[in-house]
């Protein structure tokens, strides 16, 4: 049916009014008067605020639980690279690991780890099952590369004339230069197997700041904020901990006033019916200059000499890889003997490398 004139169809509802469910929104008539509705905002304004409130409260708590940063003391020139400066005294100096050694320490243990890699490396080089393999393959190229130009005619008249002979031959020099091409990448191969399979003792040298507890027994880093380790007053419980187990069971030599060797031991998990302590070396490091200096000697002998000033009767571990041969050759002088083998997979397999654990039993030691 068509509106009368003077009428007018029924608006359709706004946007606001289809969300809230047809309220209608405020409008001001022309007489002044408001026929709006309340949308509850103040309702709206307090959920905010509530909501403010509940985020300042969990910000507050979570700064309350938060542990104070410490500030690290000034620490030790810990650089491997750079030489020691000579102007300082040249006295070794036996003492513990200090607070400002700390960084120091870590670097030393890290690069002693990386040794062993380079230890390794040799170490597969002059094996039976490298040289043999080595050697067959040689051999084998050669004699297939090579073989057909070797003849009792070509040295008839000598030897010089036989290879001025040879290398005017350019069907010998292709082959000679495919025969050295594929030595070439012989070489090559075995850099990239030798690297793949030492690459566990890099990864392990990259991570000893991940595991400090393996090697330190304590967390260097927060070690390295203790400011005064000769002074018990001013120490908190767990600085007081730290410094205590150092003095007790650390060994660093000072050469021109830088740490460049130490050795750390810590006691075992007691064993039930175990009559005598057990300890364990779990970290040790020398500068690279110094490792032929017979260090690990004086190391071991002075961790041993602790040891015994505090114990009559004890065991003492440590573990060590097998292609260490001056090391193991001190630790068996010094009375240790090998009491067990870990596999390292592949390496073991092809090379016998393993990792030993090698145990000094005694009732009395002396030094």
């Amino acid at each position: 049916m068509a509106p009368k004139k003077g009428e007018f169809p029924a608006r359709p509802p706004t946007l606001a009014e289809a969300l809230y469910g047809n309220t209608e929104i405020e409008t001001t008539l022309a007489n002044g008067n408001s026929n709006s509705k309340d949308l509850n905002l103040g309702a709206l304004e307090n959920t905010k605020k509530e909501k403010a409130t509940v985020v300042e409260k969990k910000e507050q708590k979570i700064k309350k639980n938060l542990k104070p940063v410490k500030s690290i003391v000034a620490q030790q020139e810990a650089s491997l690279s750079q030489p020691l400066p000579q102007e300082a005294s040249s006295d070794l100096i036996n003492g513990f690991v200090l607070p400002t050694q700390s960084e120091a320490i870590t670097n030393l243990q890290m690069d002693y780890l990386l040794q062993r890699k380079s230890l390794l490396i040799r170490y597969i080089a002059s094996t039976r099952t490298f040289t043999s393999v080595v050697t067959v393959i040689v051999g084998v190229l050669g004699y297939w590369k090579l073989n057909g130009y070797m003849s009792d005619y070509l040295f008839k008249d000598g030897y010089f004339q036989a290879v001025k002979s040879l290398f005017n031959n350019s069907y010998f020099l292709d082959d000679f230069s495919h025969l050295v091409l594929y030595l070439v990448l012989l070489v090559t191969s075995f850099f990239m197997f030798a690297k793949m399979q030492s690459g566990f003792l890099q990864f392990e040298s990259e991570d000893v700041p991940k595991n400090f507890q393996n090697y330190f027994n304590i967390d260097m880093s927060d070690y390295a904020t203790v400011k005064h380790p000769d002074n018990f007053k001013k120490l908190n419980k767990d600085e007081k901990e730290m410094v205590k187990f150092m003095k007790e069971y650390s060994v660093c030599l000072n050469y021109r006033d830088h740490a460049v060797a130490f050795m750390i031991d810590r006691p075992k998990d007691k064993v039930e019916n175990e009559k005598i302590p057990s300890f364990e070396i779990i970290g040790y490091g020398i500068r690279r200059v110094y490792v032929k200096a017979g260090m690990f000697k004086d190391l071991l002998g002075l961790t041993l000499r602790n040891l015994v000033q505090k114990h009559q009767d004890f065991n003492v571990s440590i573990k060590i890889y097998n292609f260490e041969e001056a090391d193991i050759s001190v630790l068996r002088k010094a009375g240790f003997v090998k009491s067990g083998s870990e596999k390292l997979g592949l390496l073991t397999l092809l090379f016998g490398v393993t990792k030993d654990t090698y145990v000094l039993e005694t009732d009395n030691v002396e030094f």
